[in-house]
């Protein structure tokens, strides 16, 4: 059932992120209450639907840049008489690097990519020197690593969200059914 409900997160996530966010932040009050283990690591719903979530988004996101790429190579002119000198290939690596490096100079400036990337870097080093063990590792990924990855969904998907019905009110709709519970 668990597998089953997941699938059609992950379904969800593919095709439509926005309801799949909806969804997720409707179910974490409810989610807690489903857990189960992989591997003998133990999961919960919420937890479990958010690595879907970003992992959907994450593979979109490859995925078109990869369409964008060659898309690009394909416009006319783009195709040259194909030299086989190390020089052409050493050039073309370069600006397909030189690009990549130009988008990673602009993530490390955003602070709200920094901080939680350093958040998730203390929590690590608090939790290789616990004394707790398994149980360190648990918490730091259930509360640490699941709540920045669901910050950067929403971050993803801030420019087409439409924050009142995709954030707002799945929440207070769940708010409202555990009130009246």
């Amino acid at each position: 059932m668990i597998t089953l409900a997941l699938v059609a997160q992950g379904l969800l996530a593919w095709f439509r992120p926005h309801l799949a966010l909806g969804v997720l932040l409707f179910t974490i009050p409810f989610g807690h209450l489903v857990r189960f283990t992989i591997v003998g690591i133990p999961f919960t719903f919420p937890e479990m639907a958010v690595y879907v979530l970003a992992g959907a988004l994450a593979l979109h996101y490859l995925l078109s840049s990869f369409r964008a790429e060659v898309s690009r190579s394909r416009e006319p002119g783009a195709w040259r008489e194909e030299s086989h000198t190390v020089e052409s290939l050493s050039h073309s690596a370069r600006s397909f690097v030189g690009r990549g490096l130009l988008r990673m100079t602009k993530w490390w400036k955003d602070p709200w990519i920094l901080l939680p990337l350093l958040w998730i870097l203390v929590a690590t080093i608090a939790a290789i020197g616990s004394p707790a063990g398994d149980r360190a590792w648990g918490i730091w990924k259930a509360y640490v690593v699941a709540p920045v990855l669901l910050f950067w969904c929403i971050r993803a998907l801030r420019e087409k969200l439409d924050v009142i019905r995709h954030v707002v009110l799945p929440l207070a709709c769940s708010a409202f059914v555990v009130s009246g519970i």
